[in-house]
């Protein structure tokens, strides 16, 4: 019964959410996206003799995961400077 109601609730914000976005139809480069993507991969496809795609991938995962590391650190030190005991700042 409990659940319902909240199931409801949801249900009603969703619907008010929903009915604020507009109802005209997708711009035409959503429409043809595809296109343009494919055009791009085969741009890229023929740049594997001058570029390492294995290495390159390999380098910017590296990078994202070191960025993505400090950001979490970053945001668990923030966090625990919240807790009153424990936090910085005077």
């Amino acid at each position: 019964m409990i659940v319902e109601f909240f199931i409801g609730l949801w249900d009603t914000i969703a619907t008010a959410v929903l009915g604020l976005m507009p109802k005209d139809p997708a711009p035409d480069f959503l429409v043809n996206a595809d296109g343009v993507l494919n055009t791009l991969l085969q741009s890229i496809q023929g740049m594997g003799a001058w570029v390492d795609i294995p290495f390159a991938i390999t380098v910017v995962t590296a990078v994202l995961g070191a960025w993505l590391v400090g950001a979490t650190v970053k945001i668990v030190r923030w966090l625990i400077g919240l807790i009153p005991t424990m936090g910085g700042g005077s």
